[in-house]
């Protein structure tokens, strides 16, 4: 299943690839941290903010750890969708989750902070 919400990932089809990691959770089949980034990168290109962010809201019931490659995902789509207070969200989750940040979640906050015009919250990241 990771293989084909990968590849609905690079043909941008969020919806297709979406549906497979619902699908995938109701059967009780263990999804991965690769099958979470790839659906929510999929939502981003597809500017499906709102399905990146409820996808992040599934990782507690699949028991998929929040390592840094969904929250940068899960940023980046909120970025994209210009939800900075969204992106704040997941990366204040980071220190609780022991997750170091990264240049990519750094880029993207700051990204998020900039089209919100929030210059003074990018500062204190």
């Amino acid at each position: 299943s990771t293989a084909a919400i990968c590849a609905c990932e690079e043909a941008g089809a969020w919806k297709q690839a979406a549906r497979l990691l619902t699908l995938t959770a109701r059967r009780s089949v263990k999804s991965n941290m690769f099958s979470f980034s790839s659906a929510m990168s999929a939502c981003r290109k597809g500017h499906q903010w709102e399905k990146a962010f409820q996808i992040f809201s599934m990782l507690p019931q699949s028991k998929v750890e929040s390592q840094l490659i969904i929250l940068n995902a899960a940023i980046s789509a909120c970025e994209s969708g210009e939800e900075w207070e969204k992106a704040l969200q997941i990366f204040s989750l980071m220190p609780q989750r022991q997750v170091e940040p990264d240049l990519v979640t750094f880029s993207a906050m700051i990204s998020a902070c900039e089209k919100a015009v929030e210059w003074e919250t990018a500062l204190q990241l």
